[in-house]
């Protein structure tokens, strides 16, 4: 899915969105490490959550956008 298939009020067209999703997975996973968990198991799932409460904005403005490592051409065929 390319940006120009997605319609102009589409919710995923605003980076805020990508942020919100990622600070909510990433809470999530960090939340289950410090509720279910304790010692290594704990600071990992923790440390997993702000991984991914960083990438997750970056990787879906590049989905939105439409790029893959090959060039946008590999996007619109499909993979």
């Amino acid at each position: 899915m390319t940006e120009d298939e997605l319609p102009q009020d589409h919710p995923l067209r605003d980076s805020r969105v990508h942020a919100l999703m990622g600070l909510v997975t990433g809470s999530i996973i960090a939340g289950v490490g410090v509720l279910l968990f304790e010692g290594l198991m704990m600071w990992l799932l923790i440390g997993v959550g702000v991984l991914d409460a960083i990438t997750t904005p970056y990787i879906l403005g590049k989905a939105i956008e439409g790029e893959t490592a090959d060039g946008p051409e590999q996007a619109v065929e499909g993979w």
